[in-house]
């Protein structure tokens, strides 16, 4: 297992890109996640190519998304494509529940 601050990778060693870029997406979750909510995010290489798991919690929810992607660049990409997608599903029920 290797960390880089907040992303846990598994079974291989991320290189210099993927890392920065893991970091970017996570910086971006930060920034919409609700406040005082906790993130776990792990990368791990499997035999078909790479799964991703997200967990952001908080007080008044949790958000979960998994994602499986041949290449870690488009998995990263594309696990932030969800995130975003359940965040605004979110916001949107928060504001508009009557």
């Amino acid at each position: 297992m290797n960390r880089l601050d907040n992303f846990e990778f598994n079974g291989f060693e991320p290189n210099i890109e993927l890392r920065r870029q893991c970091q970017e997406i996570y910086n971006l979750v930060e920034d919409r996640s609700p406040s005082e909510s906790t993130k776990q995010v792990s990368i791990t290489k499997v035999s078909w190519g790479y799964k991703a798991n997200l967990k952001v919690t908080s007080a008044s929810c949790i958000f979960e998304v998994s994602v499986r992607e041949r290449e870690p660049s488009h998995l990263v990409n594309e696990l932030y494509k969800r995130f975003s997608e359940e965040i605004i599903n979110w916001n949107r029920n928060r504001i508009f529940s009557p």
